[in-house]
């Protein structure tokens, strides 16, 4: 999961009219693609992600009107993809991780020889910032 600079191209979708002398510089864009590979011998495989309205109510609860525009979809049942942009003026790299500590994706399968493993995922914990690796 990054959260990412915007570039020129995806700035100029951004509508900015309430806001007092915005730049590109005050948006990010958070990108979360998770993907379980159920290819060898997983059977009963269960992925709980957060719904798409969580991303959102996430960001807001910060202190304000955060979110701003995005998507989210899921391609088979075990790719989910969510990017949305967010008004990040005034916040920190923390601000933003404290933000989604209590999201949580549960993964839960089982393998040919009828073993169920379960995870999960704190996705505060998988929050990547620009120019960390």
């Amino acid at each position: 999961m990054n959260v990412a600079n915007l570039t020129e191209e995806e700035y100029q979708y951004v509508g900015t009219g309430d806001l007092v002398n915005p730049t590109i510089n005050d948006f990010r864009k958070l990108i979360f693609h998770f993907e379980i590979d159920s290819k060898h011998n997983v059977i009963d495989l269960n992925i709980d992600t957060p719904e798409y309205g969580e991303w959102k109510n996430a960001i807001n609860a910060i202190d304000e009107q955060r979110y701003w525009y995005g998507k989210g979809s899921s391609q088979t049942n075990a790719t989910y993809k969510y990017d949305f942009v967010f008004y990040a003026k005034g916040l920190t790299e923390n601000d933003i991780t404290k933000a989604f500590d209590e999201m949580i994706i549960s993964a839960s399968w089982k393998k040919d020889h009828g073993v169920e493993q379960i995870r999960e995922f704190f996705i505060s914990n998988l929050i990547v910032f620009d120019g960390e690796s």
